[in-house]
């Protein structure tokens, strides 16, 4: 049951990389042998302690060069867990592409395993023993694994085929598989996810849900910077916001505040001059709750002043500081951040993050939380290939998926 709670651990925490790509470095050295690791000290950078001044001259870590959102695919597999599924589905699909039965051996004994085994072998047969929904999705599974549209033509559930196509065309990278889709909803988030893999603007164009097509432009100038494809924003629906949500994100990465002038609707446009000009008064003109609380945090980290976060209350408050810590690669920072329960940020997660970007199992030891305490030394133990650091896991099935993670 304890590792249900895996998956929903690393999509809160994967899915921040504004953090991780504005790291400082310093002389903090870190080793993964187990025996000396240097860490910044906590003297005197407890954020409860400094309301009302400015925190400086801490010390931060050098930043492992892969950090904990870059994960390489077969580690990603891994990460879901040992009991969940899609883990399964998801190391199939890894041997298959990489052609590398051996990868199978990852999985534990059963049908998953040897589906792996033959499909590495281009051998489909296994899906023949099976009836109904299984032999279905068997053959689904081998569709997306081979990147083959033919298996698609055999599963005879529309939407089911829908799914199919739509799986084999981003494992293909291949957009004319999305004119096979029959579902008008599914085709469009086919294309959208096609554009914005490819940064192909002209693939936004073919989504008729204009919900969807803007959205797919607004990603792809997330992605690039490229404010031109701002431009391409139309439509009845919202547009005016996206439109000024987008120019204000190429003005951040661009620092270009001329941009902001762009920008039709004035409390987005505000907001803009507000995030460039380090005005975090400015930031709560926005109607948007959640721009408010991205720009004070922006703020934060352009001009190294956690003391910004405080402009904020509750959860978005210790969200603020737990990304300040995160930018700073600093864990004493993590100390202020207030444990909560319920799905708000806390210390031990604020810890998690520096400790496993930094592959530091000492920063594992000082969580209090069971699960996220195991999950750090296991993410660590398989990313470094070091398996010695499964023993300090304390449940008995993560510390074994950990020795065949890390082996």
């Amino acid at each position: 049951m304890r590792h249900e709670y895996l998956l929903a651990i690393i999509l809160i925490l994967g899915c921040i990389e504004e953090a991780g790509n504005q790291s400082q470095k310093s002389d903090s050295a870190t080793q993964t042998n187990g025996t000396e690791q240097n860490i910044a000290p906590d003297a005197g950078i407890v954020l409860k302690e400094t309301i009302g001044q400015k925190m400086g001259g801490s010390r931060v870590m050098e930043k492992n060069p892969v950090a904990f959102h870059e994960v390489p695919e077969i580690l990603g597999c891994q990460m879901m867990g040992p009991t969940n599924q899609y883990r399964i589905e998801c190391l199939i699909i890894a041997a298959v592409k990489l052609a590398d039965p051996d990868i199978c051996n990852k999985i534990v004994e059963g049908p998953g395993k040897e589906a792996c085994i033959l499909f590495a072998k281009n051998d489909i047969s296994i899906c023949e023993t099976m009836s109904g929904l299984n032999k279905t999705g068997c053959i689904m599974l081998y569709g997306q694994a081979k990147s083959d549209a033919d298996a698609c033509k055999r599963v005879e559930d529309v939407s089911l085929a829908d799914d199919c196509y739509f799986k084999v065309a981003y494992a293909k990278r291949d957009k004319t598989l999305c004119e096979k889709i029959q579902d008008q909803q599914v085709k469009d988030v086919c294309f959208g996810k096609s554009a914005i893999i490819e940064n192909h603007t002209a693939s936004c164009a073919l989504i008729e849900n204009e919900t969807l097509m803007n959205d797919c432009y607004m990603e792809i100038s997330v992605r690039t910077g490229d404010p031109l494809t701002c431009d391409s924003i139309h439509g009845k629906i919202r547009h005016s916001s996206f439109k000024g949500f987008c120019y204000l994100d190429a003005a951040w990465k661009s620092k270009n505040e001329s941009l902001c002038k762009k920008i039709d609707d004035k409390k987005i446009g505000t907001l803009c001059i507000a995030a460039l000009q380090g005005d975090p008064d400015g930031c709560f003109e926005s109607p948007y709750f959640m721009s408010i609380v991205d720009c004070i945090i922006k703020i934060s980290i352009a001009e190294s002043d956690p003391t910004m976060c405080l402009k904020l209350t509750g959860d978005p408050q210790w969200e603020c500081i737990q990304r300040y810590a995160w930018s700073k690669q600093d864990p004493s920072i993590c100390e202020s951040v207030e444990p909560k329960d319920g799905n708000g940020p806390t210390r031990n997660s604020c810890i998690l993050r520096i400790s496993v970007d930094n592959l530091n199992p000492l920063l594992c030891r000082r969580m209090d939380f069971d699960i996220l305490r195991d999950f750090c030394f296991w993410h660590i133990a398989a990313r470094s290939g070091t398996p010695q650091f499964c023993n300090e896991i304390d449940d008995e099935i993560l510390r074994d998926d950990c020795l065949l993670a890390s082996s």
